[in-house]
């Protein structure tokens, strides 16, 4: 299935696109078969894709304030910057060059991430649980 190449979603206007998709009739399926199911999706995604060209948004400046520092970090190429720079989430933290962690709140925000306690609930009692049909009763063998 070749289908042309789509848009970055940051340039098409998602509004006018938006507007132009709820006006498209959705695709219909007579006999399924499996060309038949693969001629919908092609022709799908090219209607798609010509909708999103037509709503392009113009002259899209795609700058960001991060953009600039990192590819300044980038160029040093100096680890230790890099490791400093980036936060817990790997986004460079815009507001401050190097992040103020120390070691031990490192440590401790893992552990509590990865161990966490038990919770102050008790114990689950199952027979008290609510029944829940689909997930409740056995299986039959017509489900295996």
């Amino acid at each position: 299935m070749n289908v042309s190449r789509s848009l970055h979603h940051d340039k098409v206007d998602m509004e006018a696109f938006m507007a132009r998709m709820v006006q498209c009739d959705p695709p219909t399926l007579g006999m399924v078969s499996q060309e038949s199911i693969q001629n919908v999706v092609k022709e799908s995604c090219i209607e798609i894709n010509r909708i999103a060209k037509e709503c392009k948004k113009m002259n899209v400046a795609r700058e960001r304030s991060g953009d600039q520092r990192w590819k300044r970090l980038m160029e040093e190429n100096d680890s230790g910057k890099i490791w400093k720079a980036v936060n817990w989430k790997g986004e460079i933290n815009p507001n401050q060059g190097i992040a103020q962690f120390t070691d031990s709140d490192f440590k401790t925000h893992f552990e509590e991430l990865l161990n966490p306690g038990t919770n102050d609930e008790g114990e689950i009692v199952f027979e008290e649980a609510p029944y829940i049909p689909i997930l409740d009763d056995p299986f039959t063998s017509r489900e295996m």
